[in-house]
């Protein structure tokens, strides 16, 4: 974890967790059982300082040891509207995508960083072109059939395409 990180900007203040021993093993089972494909979510809820920021530093930390890349997605006050903007937001600065950039180049800035992926990009650049209201050349992108639903596309494609790395390692896709 880098100390320059958003998300790992704190007091320096090293908190020492008494008595957390159950709380911990859970999280590290479900992160274990994350990477061996069965995708789990954990929510700390709790009053103001009990620990909850301690518990995630615990995990972040074992993650981080062992290698594996992650992300942390934090909403924002001033955008109650939209529950993906943390999403969108990722997928933006992954894609290098800048204010004056024309739709063609944030469509082939987002199709340059997917090739790196395993995602197959005629099912993937559509969805996430819709995603963005950017249109697609037909040519290249025809309409989807009304046999192919874009729920099971995106079931299938979407979390590799928005872990960092290209989703070759598990995410902690959490905030707290």
């Amino acid at each position: 974890m880098a100390e320059s990180d958003e998300e790992d900007a704190g007091t320096g203040i090293v908190t020492t967790l008494v008595g957390r021993d159950e709380e911990i093993g859970l999280l590290l089972r479900r992160w274990e059982q994350s990477k061996e494909g069965f995708g789990q979510v954990v929510l700390i809820n709790g009053e103001p300082g009990i620990g909850k920021s301690a518990l995630a530093d615990v995990i972040r930390e074992h993650v981080a040891k062992e290698g594996y890349t992650r992300a942390t997605y934090r909403c924002s006050p001033y955008h109650t509207n939209s529950a993906l903007y943390p999403v969108i937001t990722h997928l933006q600065r992954l894609w290098g995508w800048e204010r004056d950039d024309t739709p063609e180049e944030k469509l082939a800035k987002m199709e340059q960083t997917l090739r790196a992926t395993s995602l197959p990009l005629k099912e993937v650049v559509p969805l996430f072109a819709a995603l963005f209201s950017l249109p697609l050349p037909e040519d290249r992108y025809p309409p989807p059939g009304p046999d192919t639903p874009a729920r099971e596309t995106a079931d299938t494609g979407c979390p590799d395409g928005l872990a960092p790395g290209g989703g070759r390692a598990p995410a902690d896709a959490g905030g707290v």
